[in-house]
């Protein structure tokens, strides 16, 4: 009786086994069918939060204040932060905008002197520039420096703006870059071996300072050399650390302008301290600011003319009084960051496509011909058509597809009256 139960277990062992072989040489000879997108499961981990998590995060809303703390660039603007006080409003990002565009012209990158502080959103240099009839993103945060840039120029690329124009301040870029290479393990990879950052950084702390100065017109004004030297004393293993970091997060910059076939364009933006120069008494230590901090501009400066980054110093020194507030405050008014504006002087025929016929390749095996009038794009639906309304596919200019993105698509063109109407 035993030896018949053992017979039968075995024997469906056997064709248990058997129809389990038979499945899998089935499944890997039979034709492969892809799995639907939308049918497809994504495994959720903490390295991929689910899409609407990770653009909704609670405790981004949660917060009240202007920033919110993050673990890659410290801190980060709050999102959909509405105009109060002077600041924002904020986009879904955190940056100053009202809202996200889809293909913007030019970037603006930076810290405070970008995101306008002491001005309202439309008074920043930034928007100052849409006057040009140009779209503009700011993505600026107070408090960060060209090492935090090397991020958010990574992550905006996708928007494929035209060109980003990142601002240098050389008020405290240098400790900004510093302590966040030294603080972050993210940015450890710009850390020399060597350097005790923690123990420089505790160095580095000092209680506000101000001085008044009297002004050579008459007037007084107050300024902060003794910050403004910390922050760019030759001498200091950190400022010298840090202006090697900025030297080698522009050089990255770049490199992913390059990358993704974006123009590039370097803005450096001189202290409070540094516009008064000539129109104050110096005291020894404001001279000794202006003496370091015009050695570290033209160290940018000639940085990025050895990559050949077009760059441009702001130069507030003709009427400081007028762009600049009589308090301590370093930022300038709205005066300041439309001079600014000015003196980074866009051209809008260098963003802008003029009216025209114009060729854009999506694939190896589809092209849009297109016509560009009054800002707004009409698709021909057919090469066919092209030819029957007296066209030649040679009159059209291939460009980019990010060159015709800001254009909204107005109509497809089956006809050729129509056709002819837009010629």
């Amino acid at each position: 009786m035993k030896q018949e139960y053992l017979i039968a277990i075995l024997s469906t062992l056997i064709s248990c086994v058997l129809a389990l072989i038979f499945l899998l040489v089935s499944d890997a000879l039979s034709p492969k069918r892809a799995t639907p997108l939308d049918l497809q499961v994504v495994r959720l981990e903490k390295k991929q939060p689910a899409f609407l998590q990770g653009v909704f995060r609670e405790s981004d809303y949660r917060e009240t204040g202007l920033l919110v703390l993050d673990p890659i660039v410290g801190v980060r603007g709050r999102p959909q932060l509405p105009a109060v006080h002077g600041f924002g409003p904020h986009d879904i990002l955190g940056f100053r905008n009202r809202a996200l565009p889809r293909s913007p012209d030019i970037i603006a990158v930076g810290d405070s002197q970008t995101y306008g502080n002491n001005a309202l959103s439309h008074e920043s240099w930034p928007k100052r520039l849409q006057e040009h009839g140009l779209e503009v993103y700011s993505a600026a945060v107070g408090g960060w420096s060209p090492l935090h840039y090397v991020e958010v120029v990574r992550h905006l690329s996708y928007l494929a703006p035209t060109e980003f124009i990142v601002a240098v301040y050389t008020g405290n870029d240098a400790l900004e870059a510093f302590r966040l290479a030294y603080t972050v393990e993210y940015w450890k990879g710009f850390r020399e071996e060597g350097i005790n950052g923690e123990r420089l950084l505790e160095g580095l702390k000092m209680k506000p300072d101000e001085r008044e100065y009297t002004l050579q017109s008459g007037g007084t004004v107050k300024l902060t050399p003794a910050r403004r030297l910390l922050s760019n004393a030759s001498d200091s293993v950190a400022v010298q650390q840090g202006h090697k970091i900025i030297k080698r997060a522009l050089s990255e910059i770049f490199e992913i302008t390059q990358q993704y076939e974006i123009g590039l364009r370097v803005v450096v933006i001189p202290t409070k301290e540094y516009a008064f120069r000539n129109v104050v008494t110096q005291d020894q230590m404001l001279k000794s600011h202006i003496e370091s901090e015009q050695f570290w501009i033209k160290s940018i400066v000639n940085g990025l003319d050895g990559l050949g980054v077009p760059n441009v110093t702001i130069d507030l020194s003709k009427d400081p009084s007028r762009y600049y507030p009589p308090d301590r405050d370093g930022h300038p008014l709205p005066a300041g960051y439309q001079e600014i504006a000015r003196q980074i002087s866009v051209s809008p025929k260098d963003y802008l496509l003029e009216d025209g016929y114009y060729r854009v390749t999506l694939s190896a095996s589809e092209e849009w011909y297109l016509i560009l009038r009054s800002g707004k794009l009409h698709r021909i639906a057919s090469e066919k058509l092209i030819e029957s309304g007296g066209l030649s596919e040679d009159q059209f200019t291939e460009v980019p597809y990010k060159r015709i993105a800001r254009y909204p698509l107005e109509s497809v063109v089956r006809r050729e009256v129509d056709l002819v109407g837009l010629l």
